[in-house]
């Protein structure tokens, strides 16, 4: 949609996308950081599995959504790698508790246990259990 309606500042991904580019300048021109722009679900598909040492969430905050995104990261990153992510709210009301309930869920079905949370800041990490 170009905007993120619920975001407080300058919402636009365009303004988002050019301020990483800018950032990013002299490592994206050494060829050592890339920008992938698209579906998050697509892209994060396209690369091997055990790939990342770590994958940051933070999308459309829908619990649909982050079930998604929790079962194809797990795929994705190396087993001592981290999942984390962004709008941790335990409060059933607000409207990113989806993050928090699938987050939950996916560790109670998977090998994963919750690491890091904090309600203050809304951010979460987990991680797989090791055996």
């Amino acid at each position: 949609s170009g905007h993120w309606s619920w975001a407080p500042g300058r919402p636009s991904t365009v303004d988002a996308l050019i301020g990483i580019l800018r950032k990013f300048k002299t490592p994206l021109e050494e060829g050592r950081v890339k920008v992938h722009v698209g579906n998050d679900l697509e892209i994060l598909s396209l690369f091997p599995d055990n790939y990342f040492d770590w994958v940051y969430i933070d999308t459309s905050h829908q619990y649909e959504h982050t079930k998604q995104e929790l079962l194809l990261s797990s795929k994705k990153v190396k087993d001592c790698g981290v999942i984390a992510g962004d709008d941790w709210w335990s409060d059933p009301e607000h409207r990113h508790h989806g993050v928090y309930r699938a987050v939950n869920e996916f560790v109670d079905s998977q090998e994963y246990k919750i690491v890091y949370s904090n309600e203050d800041i809304h951010q979460w990490a987990i991680k797989k259990v090791v055996r």
